[in-house]
């Protein structure tokens, strides 16, 4: 196979001989999934413009800190045509993680242990005497107003910051999220996922891990909120599996992994802007209305502003702090993962880049 050149758009032969493909001319794609590697392409067999592509990854680096776009990548169609130097070196991705906790609760849904509806309390009765009526939704949605006693002490719970479901705190409570989350699977949520996930999809383990605070009532419980190290570490080539199988809502290769319910109800905005953000001068003010069950979406803000105006309306994203993404483009069929653990960016630079993806598009 010919060897991406470190931050350029794939060039050489594509590995596809003997499939009679039309990739320009083809109204649809085939639909393709990895094997123990992605396949490689050229942005034009993808119907991309490699100079403009390059031009947007120039843009996106500039934009960057330090790391630019060496643990960059994006997948077309299901091929691999753009890489940074080092796409398999793993990054703490912070609030990334929310969204892996997201899927595990997906799964638990998918074999009827719980329900978005189920009450916290009846799974860790610690939480009843101040936080009877939160539910599993209000987790996901980042409305449950719960406060645990210390950060270092994220099971035990604190005075509640507000009434379930009245605003909007984009916090630390998924650490107790997960805690429910592994009373509810009878396992740790990493072994969940690796065995319903992970190892399907071929996600190799010597590229991710998730951390963990070690054993709450008996079992290991692994971090929900990605922060204190306790989150989801992972390689951006590993990232984008996850990616393309949220593109291709749950299935992967013929076989539905988590249900595709799940998969359109968590990319969609699940708070609006009624919903009260819990600090008017907080930065997360921001994504209210565009917020689904913990990922990003490019829903409508206040003041009629999309999160990505330059996006498609069903982009969505793992969003993680020091300016990791997973972003997730179905209408261009199309996974832009970016990591590198380096600095803070406003979100709204992306823009650029999606503008000028846009321009590359050939179709």
């Amino acid at each position: 196979m010919n060897q991406v050149k470190p931050g350029k758009a794939v060039t050489g032969i594509m590995m596809l001989l003997g499939i009679g493909m039309c990739f320009q001319s083809c109204a649809k794609p085939s639909r393709v999934f990895p094997q123990e590697k992605w396949l490689v392409a050229t942005p034009a067999s993808q119907g991309l413009d490699s100079v403009k592509l390059d031009s947007a990854m120039h843009y996106l680096a500039g934009v960057c800190g330090p790391r630019r776009t060496d643990h960059t990548l994006v997948i077309r169609h299901g091929y691999l045509v753009w890489q940074g130097r080092d796409i398999d070196t793993a990054f703490d991705v912070w609030s990334c993680t929310k969204s892996f906790s997201s899927t595990v609760l997906g799964l638990l849904i998918d074999d009827n242990k719980c329900s978005l509806k189920t009450k916290a309390q009846e799974i860790l009765p610690r939480l009843k005497d101040k936080y009877p009526d939160v539910t599993l939704r209000n987790f996901v949605t980042m409305t449950s107003g719960v406060e645990s006693i210390t950060n270092d002490q994220p099971f035990e719970p604190g005075e509640p910051l507000f009434a379930p479901g009245k605003k909007f705190h984009y916090g630390d409570d998924l650490n107790m999220f997960a805690a429910i989350l592994t009373k509810i699977a009878h396992e740790p949520i990493r072994n969940l996922f690796k065995r319903r996930i992970a190892d399907p999809i071929g996600m190799d383990s010597a590229h991710w891990y998730w951390g963990d605070w070690g054993p709450v009532d008996g079992i290991v419980v692994n971090g929900g909120s990605g922060t204190f190290s306790k989150g989801m570490h992972i390689s951006a080539r590993e990232f984008a599996r996850i990616g393309w199988l949220y593109l291709n809502e749950g299935q992967w290769n013929g076989r539905q992994l988590i249900s595709r319910s799940w998969v359109e109800q968590a990319t969609q905005a699940q708070t609006d802007t009624t919903v009260l953000p819990y600090d008017t001068n907080g930065w997360y003010t921001a994504i209210v209305g565009a917020y689904g069950y913990n990922f990003w979406t490019n829903g409508v803000r206040k003041g009629s502003k999309r999160l990505w105006e330059k996006a498609p309306p069903r982009t969505f994203a793992f969003q993680g702090n020091f300016n990791s993404y997973c972003f997730v483009i179905p209408e261009w069929d199309m996974v832009i993962v970016r990591i590198g653990n380096d600095q803070v960016i406003d979100t709204e630079l992306y823009n650029g880049l999606f503008e000028r993806i846009e321009q590359s598009r050939k179709n």
